[in-house]
This record gives structure tokens, sequence and C-alpha cells, in this order.
């Protein structure tokens, strides 16, 4: 059974679905990406601060692969010395 909130549209110029027509912009992924990574990176740093030095070692090499500041985070912080 159909719901009508479901019916597919489409572009009467070239018979495409609109909804495939239209994306997200890219400065919206972008943005998102941003706050993704910004709360991963807070809560490395978190758990950095409660590790055994073996670990923030993990730690550090995770930052490194996450943001390309990682250098600064892990110098500010006292992760890797």
């Amino acid at each position: 059974m159909p719901n009508s909130q479901f019916r597919r549209v489409l572009n009467p110029d070239t018979n495409l679905d609109i909804k495939s027509l239209m994306s997200g912009s890219e400065r919206k992924r972008e943005l998102r990406r941003r706050r993704h990574r910004k709360k991963k990176v807070a809560k490395l740093i978190e758990k950095a601060g409660k590790a055994s030095a073996s670990d923030k070692a993990v730690i550090a090499n995770k930052l490194r692969r996450l943001t390309p500041g990682a250098e600064v985070l892990i110098a500010a912080h006292g992760i890797e010395k």
C-alpha cells in the first residue's frame, strides 16, 4: 500500500527523480564533518588525560590520522612527550 508522502516526483524536463538532482550543499556536509571531528578530538583529548603512557601514544596516532593540526593539539595537551 503506497503512502503519498513517499511518492516519487519527476522533473518534467528531464524525466529524472527531482530528489536525485538536489543533493545537500557541500558547505553543509563540510560543516557536519567539522563538527563531528571536533567532538571526536575532544573525546580523544579527554581520554588522554586519564590514559597511561602507552595508551597516550595510541591516542596521539589517532589524532594524527584525524586532523591536520594534530601536532599542535598533542603538544598543547602534553599527550606525547
